[in-house]
């Protein structure tokens, strides 16, 4: 039966979400509501929580949207066993419950109630990344491709069969907003397509079936099945967590440099990535990374198709690439870094300078140019120079040591030789967020100071 938008019986809807995440995809519902494709009855969204910087509960983005377009919301602390909610939610008689992102535990009791069943949208390929952070993972692992997925919703942790899958490409550098932004609206597009094809099969009279036959589950892919994830993402199933502190910090002598980016990137919203300096927190917003090729000893052979001079990371689908000088010859920072790190240049200025290591601070003024044979009996292994006054790579290379401070940048050594971590903003503890340039001033940061 063929039919168009006046043939269609609007789809009784119960949308249920909280974050950011899911306001596309509501104002998506409340567009189709206004075509008379979709119905929205009410929202169901977590209570107000208190704000300790503005001293006062907020309301959810999607109460707020809600409130705007006038649609009631209801905000209990539980559904579970909660028969006031139940009883509501009955009495609509919904079509179809809509979950993105609610953040409460749906009982069976409630997941059956609509006549299509309940559905949900994950923003990941499933059925890789289950979870509750499935967008910090994409980033922490360096995934090529992510994606959302839209499944019938079970009783178990984003286990229900599929119904609709998108993929896209995670960018290099891309951060966390700009992802969680691009899969929000991804989200809605194909939330919005699902939720026409059901109204249409929701419109056609002639189709006898009875209500158990016409739960969406009935006719969804189980997700072993999903192409998208076999094809992309191989057999490593990853199952997400919450996020704590400690996954956020950035140990400069055991995590690589991929690894710290990724950290940078995945957490450049309102709680960034940190390390410890002068036992006070250094939040990292912005970051890039610097791979001198030269020097780079653990590059991937297979270069970019897009560029015969591009390097590449080992990271679990081996696409994180960052460009050598040859690339950059135009660039102040990376001819004064490769100038910084001959061994001449090295020597001269780290015989100057006091070098903060982990046993403190020495000043390694006596050792210059006339340090002779015996100089070694003087300067233990972490001062600068050796008996040859030249650059000993034991401190310069030490992750976490500082090779430039000044206009042109601030430039961190890192695990991997020849690859460089330039920090562009930060926020030390207890300030507001400034500029590399205000940092160094502001904490007299030095050439050869360790940040950690």
């Amino acid at each position: 039966m063929d039919c168009n938008i006046a043939d269609i019986k609007p789809m009784k809807i119960i949308f249920m979400g909280t974050p950011e995440i899911a306001s596309d995809s509501l104002i998506s519902i409340i567009e189709l509501t206004k075509n008379s494709i979709a119905d929205l009855k009410c929202i169901y969204t977590k209570p107000e929580a208190w704000n300790n910087k503005k001293s006062q509960y907020i309301k959810s983005p999607v109460n707020i949207i809600g409130d705007k377009y006038n649609i009631p919301v209801r905000t209990p602390k539980t559904v579970k066993n909660n028969q006031e909610e139940i009883d509501f939610i009955v009495n609509i008689k919904p079509d179809l419950i809509i979950v993105v992102a609610y953040g409460l535990i749906l009982p069976k009791n409630i997941l059956d109630i609509p006549l299509y069943g309940t559905i949900n949208l994950h923003p990941s390929i499933l059925p890789d990344l289950r979870g509750p952070s499935p967008i910090h993972y994409a980033l922490l692992e360096n995934l090529k491709y992510t994606g959302i997925s839209i499944m019938a919703l079970d009783e178990g942790m984003d286990t229900g069969p599929l119904i609709a899958q998108m993929k896209t490409p995670v960018g290099k550098d891309e951060y966390f907003e700009e992802l969680y932004g691009r899969l929000s609206k991804i989200g809605a597009y194909v939330l919005s397509d699902v939720i026409k094809t059901l109204a249409l099969i929701h419109s056609m009279e002639n189709i006898c079936l009875d209500e158990e036959s016409k739960k969406i589950y009935t006719y969804a892919s189980p997700q072993s099945a999903s192409m998208l994830y076999q094809k992309d993402c191989g057999q490593n199933l990853t199952i997400t967590d919450k996020i704590d502190n400690e996954i956020k910090k950035i140990n400069f002598s055991k995590d690589k440099p991929d690894l710290i980016y990724s950290k940078i990137r995945t957490f450049s919203g309102s709680d960034p990535a940190y390390f410890i300096f002068e036992k006070k927190t250094i939040k990292v917003i912005r970051a890039n990374l610097i791979v001198i090729k030269g020097q780079f000893e653990n590059c991937n052979e297979n270069l970019s198709k897009n560029n015969s001079k591009a390097i590449q990371f080992k990271s679990k689908h081996n696409y994180c690439e960052f460009l050598d000088e040859d690339l950059n010859n135009n660039n102040i920072l990376y001819k004064k870094l490769l100038s910084e790190l001959s061994s001449d240049n090295i020597g001269m200025q780290l015989s100057e300078k006091k070098i903060e290591t982990n046993n403190g601070n020495r000043n390694n003024n006596h050792c210059d140019n006339h340090c002779d044979n015996h100089c070694d009996n003087h300067c233990d292994d972490d001062n600068a120079l050796n008996a040859e006054n030249k650059y000993n790579p034991e401190l310069i290379y030490k992750p976490g040591t500082v090779v430039i401070a000044d206009k042109s940048g601030l430039v961190i050594s890192t695990l991997e030789k020849g690859v460089y971590l330039k920090l562009l903003e930060l926020k030390p503890e207890s300030k507001k967020a400034m500029n590399y340039i205000d940092f160094i001033n502001g904490l007299r940061i030095k050439f050869g100071i360790m940040l950690q």
